[in-house]
């Protein structure tokens, strides 16, 4: 029997499982390493992801004939937006993203994002230009020490949607054109067959250079053996973004993305149990106008405070549409928050 003489509710149900199911992720990054690009070539902040290319499954389908044309687009109408994102940490290689995208978001509303990362040893036969793209620093505070690069790869997705296929942001006026209703990140169990003696190098590294004899000094989390490897990435993961949830005067600019783009919770699970949430709706509620150190000049304090009430305006009436279901503007209406 042909395909198209099959019940259209059975045509329909193999369509879905053909279109719509997850992207089988590379089973490590030698398999996939030569088809990858970084999504934002030339922007320093996006450097450490290394995407490989979105596969459109239903295009071939909608080019066979008028009928399979109109079989895939009743899928695609179907089809809500639960994405889903394989994400490869390869220890100082940085961050190789898959995507399952069945269909791009017909919406500013996205239900939600669930991201699976898995950790590799780099080897030997990986290309040279993905060494040094992924920098889990400990020899520097703040922000700055490894967890930037986490930042960067929520920041993207929060501005550029799934598989960072929007229009590129510009680094010194950020927007959220999205409403997530909630994100998930899932760090499975290591499987590469490596001990993982650090999550900020390779073995070899970090048994070879003397800089990470100090590096176990100062952050013995990342290179604690003791500690299962995905245990010891959600804890670092966590660390930084508890810095960014304290939103004030030094972190505010950098989490004010996440209360614009999420909706509700951030999920931090390890091998699908929850771990951490972070209630985001929640946190805007709370929220007050950061404190200074320091008193400053009273007009540059003035000018501080009238720029966030403002943007803490603009938020509060992007959230109220976003529990609304309604369309909001996403452009900031001031460029730097809180300096």
């Amino acid at each position: 029997m042909a395909f198209l003489e099959l019940p259209t509710e059975l045509r329909q149900r193999i369509l879905d499982l053909t279109i719509c199911s997850r992207v089988a992720p590379p089973e490590s990054p030698s398999a996939s390493q030569r088809d990858r690009r970084n999504p934002r070539y030339g922007f320093w902040y996006n450097y450490c992801i290394w995407q490989l290319p979105p596969k459109n499954l239903a295009l071939p389908l909608m080019l066979v004939s008028r009928q399979f044309y109109a079989d895939v687009q009743k899928v695609l109408q179907l089809f809500g937006t639960n994405y889903h994102v394989d994400i490869m940490f390869v220890k100082d290689h940085g961050f190789w993203t898959t995507w399952s995208i069945p269909a791009l978001p017909r919406t500013q509303y996205i239900d939600s994002v669930h991201a699976t990362f898995r950790i590799f040893e780099p080897t030997q036969d990986l290309d040279e230009k993905f060494k040094n793209s992924l920098l889990l620093s400990v020899f520097d505070e703040g922000l700055s020490g490894g967890i930037l690069s986490f930042h960067l790869l929520l920041s993207a997705l929060l501005q550029s949607g799934p598989g960072f296929l929007g229009p590129s942001p510009h680094p010194y006026n950020p927007c959220s054109p999205y409403a997530i209703k909630r994100i998930v990140i899932d760090i499975e169990s290591s499987m590469d067959g490596f001990e993982h003696r650090s999550l900020s190098a390779s073995n070899e590294e970090f048994e070879t250079n003397p800089l990470w004899h100090r590096a176990r000094v100062l952050n013995g989390l990342l290179h604690d053996m003791k500690i299962a490897p995905e245990t010891r990435l959600v804890e670092h993961m966590l660390w930084g973004f508890k810095m960014l949830w304290d939103l004030n005067s030094e972190s505010l600019e950098y989490g004010a993305i996440v209360l614009e783009g999420v909706h509700e919770t951030i999920d931090f699970m390890v091998d699908g149990e929850l771990h951490t949430r972070f209630d985001v709706a929640e946190r805007v509620k709370t929220m007050q106008m950061p404190v200074t150190v320091g008193t400053g000049h009273p007009a540059s304090t003035l000018r501080r405070e009238e720029v966030y009430r403002k943007w803490r305006k603009w938020l509060d009436e992007r959230r109220k549409l976003m529990d609304q279901g309604l369309e909001f503007d996403p452009k900031r209406p001031v460029q730097i928050i809180y300096l």
